[in-house]
């Protein structure tokens, strides 16, 4: 059984008794005043008798003591005090005095760690401003992703790029990280900005040697100089609605497959989740999408999958198969259901657009200043014939 220490904060004799016969217990533990007695005796009302003790008497466990300055845990009441022999009783305390400076120090330590990692990220990533993007030194696909990346996160003033957070680029996520690491990694347009929130990034000594995509700012870069997110905006744009080079011709169609994939990739993954099923999307599953792709358009394709979706999960239904077997059965319906439509010359029927799957920044700035349209998703992507595609630049001239 706990036990306690009086500590008194009167001298006047009759408080004093008072509180010696309020917390008096007995060799079982109990309390023999009764506190209907104690009013009488003390001209108090019943209801007053705790609240005047706790004001003139402290009572404080002798064995479980504050963690910091070994100060006894005050009891509140009697039935406070009953309740500290339950096996559920907090033995681990701190006092408010202690627990108050601990968070003051604490607050200090992390305000202390936060100038700290601020320095170390303007250090890492900081840039002298002044550079300038040249977008005739990028790709298409790069053009389309950092404009994308600008309408998706720049703030209203075009002073800095935001964390993307659930926000998308392209039509998956997988796309998304592809994008994005290749301008910051490989090609260098894109650095972190050292603004960026601290808990963005993964810390050891005090450096950041991990970042995560998706919760990281981002600046636009020239060599060792930020570029002006405005002007990079203009230039861009003023790209698209130019006269495209030779190379944005040459690489549109390989683009076109790829976001199309995507789409349609994506398209699978949700399919299978209105059913319950999941499946990793490996290169057998690229294989075969891909290869539909070169016969049939984004929203016959759609069509391929929902289909495969729906039979995979029936079939789940029907054989009492596993979920993982009954999802591994769409690659090769797919597979199948395009074979025959070609093998028969069958009109396949183009499926819209799911809500689910929206059209993203990349594609919606890539179908538009290609000259797509709706030809983006209702013709077999790379398709050539009747596209209105911007005039080609001489290389000559």
């Amino acid at each position: 059984m706990d036990a306690f220490d009086l500590e008194l904060l009167t001298d006047d004799p009759t408080l004093v008794a008072l509180a010696r016969q309020y917390w008096a217990y007995d060799e079982e533990g109990k309390f023999p005043a009764k506190v209907a007695d104690l009013a009488t005796e003390y001209s108090l009302r019943s209801a007053d008798v705790a609240k005047t003790v706790s004001s003139i008497a402290v009572a404080r466990s002798s064995t479980t003591r504050c963690v910091a300055c070994g100060v006894g845990r005050p009891f509140t009441s009697r039935a406070d005090f009953t309740q500290s022999r339950s096996s559920r009783w907090q033995r681990e305390w701190m006092c408010d005095e202690c627990t108050t400076s601990a968070r003051q120090r604490e607050a200090e330590l992390a305000e202390t760690r936060r100038v700290e990692q601020a320095g170390a990220l303007r250090e890492w990533f900081g840039l002298e401003p002044g550079g300038a993007l040249d977008s005739t030194t990028l790709t298409l696909e790069e053009a389309l992703s950092l404009l994308a990346l600008i309408r998706v996160a720049a703030d209203e003033k075009l002073e800095t790029i935001q964390p993307i957070g659930e926000r998308m680029l392209s039509p998956s996520r997988e796309l998304d990280d592809e994008l994005l690491s290749h301008l910051y990694h490989e090609r260098g347009v894109l650095q972190i900005d050292p603004f960026s929130e601290a808990a963005a990034f993964s810390w050891e000594d005090g450096k950041p040697v991990r970042y995560f995509t998706y919760k990281v700012g981002w600046q636009i870069r020239d060599g060792e100089r930020s570029v002006d997110i405005a002007s990079a905006q203009r230039a861009l744009e003023q790209a698209f609605r130019g006269r495209w080079s030779a190379a944005w011709m040459i690489e549109r169609d390989d683009l076109w497959r790829k976001l199309a994939l995507a789409e349609c990739l994506e398209y699978l993954r949700v399919s299978l989740d209105d059913h319950g099923l999941t499946k990793e999307m490996g290169e057998k599953t690229r294989h075969v999408v891909t290869n539909a792709l070169n016969d049939f358009s984004i929203g016959q394709v759609y069509s391929f999958i929902w289909r495969a979706a729906k039979d995979a999960a029936a079939f789940y239904v029907r054989e009492r198969v596993t979920k993982r077997h009954a999802a591994n059965t769409v690659v090769g319906a797919i597979e199948r259901s395009a074979e025959r439509a070609v093998a028969n010359g069958w009109d396949v029927k183009d499926f819209r657009r799911d809500r689910r799957v929206s059209e993203t920044p990349v594609v919606q700035l890539f179908t538009t200043s290609a000259g797509l349209g709706e030809r983006y998703w209702s013709e077999v992507p790379g398709a050539e014939a009747g596209l209105e595609l911007p005039a080609l630049v001489d290389d000559e001239a």
